[in-house]
């Protein structure tokens, strides 16, 4: 009888053992097989959102980038078509708004002596004038003493003496202006030009304009525009007034002094100025700034050859301007480019010229 209960006891136990290694092996298998289809599922989703995403190809001996529709939304890669346009040749230059105190003190220093030189003329004009009348009665009357008419012509002389002290420092006062703006501006600070009392009161602004490359301002030339890089909205004429003897240390070059109605400006502020030079037109495309990336030193744009691939050119025979960079052989009217977006594009061109550490053996 005890023999039998514990046989039965041992099969009881077996039966449970059993029963817990089935349930327990059960669910490791189960959830090894998860582990190893959602491995699967990664892997497989890794691979179709690599090839989802980018590649590069070789297209007519130049590598192309390979990008479908929508990676192009996702990235916000804007695209611009460019169209034959017609340039007129212009000199590129600086300009650089004045400080225009030192002018002002100079000219207030010239109109104080001019007064003051006037007034000594009319002052040795009286004492002349006393002086020969006094002389008269001397010599007709004898009711003028010797001593009266001495005194008299004492006058006259110290107040032509006055006279060229008051010359002498106009003199000097217009020697420094044209050592500091030459003799044409100084002209015109002497005689209170209209374009003077105008730059004075800063209805006007005078610019120094500094030509690149030592060029030479072209004969003839009254007006000119100015831009700025950092507003593409603004443009401004200005106009011819003198040479200058200024020199920019930053942009070392021939220089021109101009004035400007754009009050808008600070002093101390640089802008792009152009230059016509009356050159033939020249057939072409502008190229915008914004498209243009920089790689060892060159510029480059990404042209698009079909609906997902877009390949790197180089820029090279190129004009910079106020509208663009203007370039005549290398593109044609209707070509796209990347106008947005092209610095991702670059990154993965180079993305896949780098090996994956899982190639690796």
């Amino acid at each position: 009888m005890k023999s039998t209960y514990k046989i039965i006891t041992i099969f009881i136990v077996i039966l449970a053992c059993g029963y817990l290694f089935n349930i327990l092996f059960k669910k490791d298998i189960s959830e090894m097989t998860e582990i190893i289809i959602s491995r699967q599922a990664v892997d497989n989703e890794d691979d179709e959102s690599h090839l989802s995403r980018s590649s590069v190809e070789m297209i007519n001996g130049r590598l192309a980038v390979h990008l479908p529709d929508s990676v192009q939304q996702q990235a916000n890669i804007e695209l611009a078509a460019l169209k034959q346009a017609e340039y007129k040749n212009e000199l590129h230059a600086i300009a650089l708004v004045i400080d225009l105190q030192p002018l002002v003190k100079l000219r207030s220093n010239i109109r104080e002596i001019q007064t003051e030189t006037r007034m000594a003329e009319t002052a040795l004009q009286v004492s002349g004038q006393e002086y020969e009348r006094l002389k008269l009665l001397h010599k007709e009357a004898s009711n003028i003493s010797e001593r009266e008419l001495q005194q008299s012509k004492l006058q006259w002389t110290s107040a032509g003496i006055a006279l060229q002290g008051k010359q002498n420092k106009f003199d000097d006062l217009k020697d420094e202006a044209i050592q500091a703006w030459g003799s044409e501006l100084t002209e015109q600070l002497i005689n209170n030009s209209d374009i003077i009392k105008q730059i004075v009161e800063r209805k006007l602004l005078l610019l120094l304009v500094t030509l690149e490359n030592n060029q030479l301002l072209p004969e003839e030339t009254d007006t000119i525009t100015i831009t700025q890089y950092t507003n593409p909205d603004f443009t401004s004429e200005a106009y011819f007034l003198a040479r200058a003897l200024h020199v920019d240390n930053k942009t070392l070059g021939q220089t021109y002094l101009f004035y400007t109605p754009a009050i808008s400006l600070r002093t101390g502020q640089y802008m792009d100025a152009w230059i016509t030079t009356g050159n033939g037109l020249l057939q072409g495309v502008y190229i915008p700034p914004a498209a243009i990336i920089w790689y060892v030193d060159k510029p480059w744009v990404y042209l698009k050859i079909d609906n997902q691939s877009f390949i790197r050119k180089e820029l090279k025979d190129f004009i910079v301007t106020r509208k663009g960079w203007f370039i005549q052989n290398e593109f044609h009217d209707g070509d796209e480019i990347v106008l947005h977006g092209a610095q991702m594009l670059l990154s993965e061109e180079f993305r896949w010229s780098i090996p994956d550490e899982d190639d690796n053996p």
